[in-house]
């Protein structure tokens, strides 16, 4: 695993036998602020097209624009806007969550009075809570706000849970958690 952070909340999840809830948030950089500047993209022949379907009228690229109210990946806001709205959630006044001094993606909070660790990578989020409850109505929380789709705890088996978070396979057992990355590697 090339990040650290991810070793350290796996650990730290395991050492408080926490059950970890894989979380994605669909489109994000979609779902952020609109950019700072005013930013227009070009008509082509596919938006033409789609247009003359829809409205029943052409539209000239020689006179027109579209103008742009999200960041869309690519626009070189379109973290940053991202990266201001998601720590606006997760650390506002809805759920006070704390991110730690050194690897800000890392967050401690409570929901319900239950501890609450959560590990986001951009828009993908491992949540670790003693009940799967917890996990849940934080990603209701989020979704509230930005389209976030729970993927659960992962696939149980006879020795633990299994899941997969941004290419990293996890193993979770009532003895240990098993963290590797050997399919992505195969």
């Amino acid at each position: 695993i090339e990040q650290p952070c991810m070793r350290l909340f796996f650990a730290v999840a395991a050492a408080k036998g926490l059950t970890i809830t894989i979380a994605d948030t669909m489109n994000a950089f979609q779902q952020s602020p609109p950019p700072s500047n005013k930013c227009y993209l070009l008509i082509d022949d596919a938006y033409r097209s789609w247009h003359q379907t829809r409205y029943g009228t052409d539209v000239d690229p020689t006179t027109h624009v579209i103008p742009l109210n999200k960041a869309l990946q690519g626009h070189p806001e379109a973290g940053a806007l991202w990266e201001r709205m998601i720590v606006g959630i997760l650390e506002g006044e809805e759920l006070g969550f704390t991110s730690t001094t050194h690897e800000r993606n890392l967050y401690r909070g409570q929901i319900d009075g239950e501890l609450v660790l959560v590990c986001r990578q951009v828009d993908d989020f491992a949540i670790a809570s003693a009940s799967p409850a917890a996990a849940e109505k934080l990603i209701a929380i989020i979704n509230a706000h930005a389209t976030t789709a729970s993927k659960g705890i992962g696939t149980p088996n006879d020795q633990g849970i299994g899941l997969r978070y941004n290419g990293v396979e996890v193993h979770q057992s009532c003895d240990h958690v098993k963290v590797s990355c050997e399919t992505y590697i195969n």
